[in-house]
């Protein structure tokens, strides 16, 4: 008798089954504690969308989440927003790699970012977020060109 494992590679095929214009799909990409393991990832839940953009939408995006993406061969690229809860690393660990990801496979486009204000800006969103250092955008560079890919913020 073949086990769930078996099972479910058989019958799901990540990445293939299309969304109507009215449907969502929800994938928990992550649910783990703070450390970093093997398995589980951390904090990160994937929303797809099945408008016409075919929107993915990231809640949290702790670290390991994204190698759990990866598996769903989804394209990174079409990465529209990602909403924070908070800034622990076990909810944000992943979003370095996600940018860099993207700028990797191509996408100059910005992705937004919402989250949390901080009790100063110094903790926020804003601050968080801000590529600052050597990959900061020349004045009058385009944010998204190149390598100057830079999330838009909502804080």
């Amino acid at each position: 008798m073949p086990d769930a494992i078996d099972v479910l590679a058989t019958t799901f095929a990540p990445g293939t089954e299309d969304l109507g214009p009215d449907e969502i799909r929800v994938t928990i990409l992550g649910s783990g504690d703070p450390f970093v393991r093997p398995s589980p990832a951390s904090a990160s839940v994937l929303v797809e969308v099945g408008n016409a953009a075919k929107d993915l939408f990231f809640f949290d995006l702790g670290s390991g989440a994204l190698k759990n993406f990866t598996g769903l061969r989804l394209p990174v690229t079409a990465t529209t927003k990602v909403f924070l809860s908070h800034l622990h690393a076990d909810h944000v660990g992943d979003m370095p790699t996600l940018l860099f990801s993207m700028a990797k496979a191509g996408r100059r486009d910005p992705v937004e970012v919402w989250g949390p204000a901080g009790a100063t800006e110094a903790l926020g969103t804003r601050a968080f977020t801000d590529p600052g250092g050597p990959t900061r955008c020349s004045p009058g560079e385009a944010s998204g060109v190149g390598s100057c890919l830079q999330p838009v913020l909502h804080a």
